[in-house]
């Protein structure tokens, strides 16, 4: 109530002062675009802004109540209304003119006239105001419509504590809505659904006597805030209710809409000429993307470091290195993380408790640590253990894992379909260069799509378009390969072990050891996956496809209504509005066909309600390769942005390769993400570099202008003057480590 006393002295001043001096033209207020943020009043243009922002909320809610039937919609209905009505506004208020001219007086220290605004007399609200002041000292070079966007942007209009946001404080003044001269109250009940009703207020008689008697409680009492509902917002809210419908009805098909934009499905081919202008930008991205052979030859030379480690640590036993994932499978980049599974021969006869040892990712850490790789973190609780490090030599991240060949045979089977069509490796390519800028191609923190499974979804959609075949339905071998996991009861660790299924005709003590099989299968758990697919491109099954990747020109891989830019606007359109994200619709590479029923194999999906992503993995049947994906809306949503990015482009509306650029644009997580990747292999640059220079064990460190004093307990053992040995951060304890590691660690930093 301070600013409200100035404010009411300094009208008061103005108006006892001279009548002279009233004819003077005052200067005039500068507009909120070229008002400057005053740094004390930042935390008050905050503070208003979020309290508009909740009668905006309110005005919304009360207008979705009243153009409803009977005034009332359960809880959840109404946070969708509310955030589409939102959304056909522009996601700004109905009356931006009004929020800037308060935050303009919040901004002056004035009181900015909002309903229930605390002042800065508020101890808890001051407190608040100056935290914000502090926090944003950096944006206070900005104008007051830049500072009040960027606030809009960060308050969600419908959060997740939705009811509570309508209710009330019983110690604030009530709140009415005044729609056509009547006033309303909006009215929450307790019980499921929870429906929020909109009821007209009625003053009895008695209400205006008993107001007109006891005037002092009527002074003491706080009046209703009034909320005007315009008959804009009405009009507003009944558009809103008829897309809601139509969502509902997409979402019950699997057709996922989160925006009001969503129900107009986009063009379903672009134009010849957006696409010669699109494909020249994307081959050229392509190339700057794909590995070079001094890459390469960097990771030959990495894997026989490795395998030399392998051999002196793991004497006697044949233990043999091979890459997976995107190091071999033709879809990596120069950037990409390499893949190493560890396969343990067949020759080794080791017990169970024998393996467990060997394939123990501590161990291994500590292997690797002693032959001076980083950041080497063991990570035995994953569904396939691995260890991560870095190695500084070759400025390699790795993954490294025991007996993993089924990775072996996916990374085969995705390398023979980029070999079957050259418009495979540059679409694959490039769809995940865009999901892995737009931050949808982290599986283990994200909560989005791999780039095993994009891969998958790519290849599928080109069978479904008839562009591939199915590689495992044209085997015709006599064998079928299998690969066997054994799964122990008591680590639960997975044994990759290779091996061939019987014939057919199987004689009689083939049986038997069938059943002797079975009767080890009680002790420990078994799982056969069948590799099999047609890996030879010249068999005469894929010599039509053979023929037609001959035929096509170097512009026709591009360009034209089958090249590369057009299947890559056709396939993100398909994931964004023709795929049905249901349980029973399943992405089966294996069949070259999207299933419509749910496998035996994947029986756990019967239970599985609302929109989902199913993507079988072609060699394991039981394991859903998306299984892992929380943020699906995310996924579809980048998938729609990028289509109306090129629909854009075709309809002439800009420069298409400007379009496409900002369409493969970084977000901005994605580069602190990178600078901060850059700046921890600048720093593991330099430590290593240190500790190749240094000479012997103990070397002087100093980490100011003053030199280091040992005292004699600190000193003991080391030549005098010299400080503590200096540990490698890769040594500091990490507490994703198994606790024997965290302890060896700890000796270590306390040496």
């Amino acid at each position: 109530m301070l600013t409200a006393k100035r404010s009411k002295t300094a009208r008061s001043q103005d108006s006892a002062a001279p009548s002279g001096k009233t004819n003077q033209t005052l200067p005039k207020e500068p507009a909120a675009s070229e008002m400057a943020v005053d740094p004390d009043n930042v935390g008050r243009v905050y503070a208003t802004v979020r309290h508009y922002m909740c009668n905006e909320r309110l005005r919304l809610a009360a207008a979705a109540l009243m153009a409803a039937e009977n005034h009332t919609v359960p809880v959840d209905d109404l946070k969708a209304l509310v955030k589409t009505a939102f959304e056909l506004l522009g996601n700004r208020p109905e009356s931006m003119s009004a929020l800037l001219e308060q935050c303009a007086k919040a901004n002056r220290g004035q009181d900015s006239g909002v309903d229930g605004f605390e002042n800065s007399s508020d101890e808890h609200s001051s407190k608040t105001e100056r935290r914000s002041a502090h926090i944003n000292q950096s944006r206070t070079e900005w104008s007051l419509e830049a500072l009040v966007n960027v606030e809009l942007a960060n308050i969600p209009i419908a959060p997740k504590g939705f009811r509570k946001a309508l209710k009330t404080n019983p110690k604030a003044p009530q709140i009415q809505y005044l729609i056509e001269g009547q006033h309303w109250k909006v009215v929450l009940s307790d019980k499921s659904p929870f429906p929020v009703s909109l009821q007209p207020v009625i003053t009895t008689e008695e209400d205006v006597a008993a107001s007109s008697s006891a005037k002092a409680v009527a002074k003491k009492r706080k009046r209703p805030t009034t909320l005007p509902i315009t008959s804009n917002l009405i009009e507003n809210a009944l558009i809103a209710n008829e897309i809601n419908a139509e969502r509902s009805k997409l979402q019950s098909e699997g057709k996922y809409c989160d925006d009001a934009r969503d129900i107009q499905d986009p063009p379903t081919v672009l134009p010849t000429k957006t696409l010669d202008q699109v494909s020249g930008y994307l081959k050229e991205i392509y190339e700057g993307i794909r590995p070079s052979k001094a890459s390469e030859e960097k990771r030959s030379r990495f894997l026989k470091a490795l395998q030399r480690i392998i051999n002196n640590n793991f004497i006697g036993l044949d233990i043999r290195a091979h890459f997976f994932g995107s190091s071999v499978n033709n879809l990596g980049s120069s950037s990409s993380d390499v893949d190493v599974t560890l396969e343990i021969s067949d020759t080794n006869e080791c017990s169970e408790e024998e393996l467990n040892g060997i394939t123990n990712m501590s161990k291994l850490a500590r292997v690797l640590r002693r032959k001076g790789m980083q950041n080497v973190i063991p990570i035995s609780g994953a569904r396939v253990p691995i260890c991560k490090f870095y190695d500084p030599t070759c400025d390699l991240h790795c993954d490294i894992n025991f007996g993993n060949m089924l990775g072996v045979y996916n990374s085969r089977l995705l390398k023979a379909y980029t070999l079957l069509d050259p418009r495979v490796r540059p679409l694959i390519m490039l769809i995940k260069h865009w999901a892995r800028n737009r931050e949808i191609n982290d599986s283990a923190g994200g909560g989005t799509i791999s780039s095993y499974a994009f891969s998958l979804m790519v290849i599928n959609y080109l069978q479904v378009a008839g562009v591939l075949p199915s590689l495992q339905q044209l085997y015709g071998g006599v064998e079928r390969i299998t690969l066997r996991v054994a799964v122990s009861r008591t680590t639960r660790r997975r044994h990759w072990v290779r091996g061939k299924d019987r014939k057919k005709d199987q004689t009689k003590d083939s049986t038997t050891e069938d059943v002797t099989t079975v009767l080890e299968s009680l002790r420990q758990s078994y799982f056969h996956a069948d590799v099999s697919f047609l890996e030879d491109m010249n068999s005469p099954l894929l010599s039509s496809y053979g023929r037609r990747s001959g035929m096509m020109r170097l512009a026709d891989i591009w360009s034209g209504p089958d090249g590369v830019a057009s299947l890559f606007y056709k396939c993100l359109r398909y994931y964004g509005w023709d795929y049905s994200y249901l349980p029973h619709q399943i992405v089966s590479v294996r069949t070259g066909t999207v299933l419509d029923y749910i496998p035996p194999d994947l029986e756990e999906l019967k239970h599985k309600t609302g929109m989902i992503l199913v993507v079988e993995d072609p060699f394991e049947l039981s394991r859903n390769c998306t299984g892992g994906v929380t943020d699906l809306g995310r996924v579809v949503q980048e998938m729609r942005r990028a289509v109306r990015y090129m629909a854009l482009a075709s309809g002439g509306d800009g420069d298409p390769l400007k379009i496409v650029a900002e369409l493969l644009e970084e977000t901005d997580g994605m580069k602190e993400k990178k600078h901060n990747e850059a700046i921890a292999r600048a720093r593991s640059a330099r430590i290593t570099r240190e500790a190749r220079d240094s000479k012997g064990p103990w070397r002087g460190f100093q980490a100011s202008n003053k030199p280091l004093v040992d005292t004699p307990d600190d000193a003991a053992g080391r030549p005098a003057g010299v400080a503590r040995r200096i540990i490698p951060h890769t040594a500091v304890p990490n507490w994703r480590q198994a606790p024997s590691e965290r302890k060896t660690c700890a000796r270590a930093c306390a040496i």
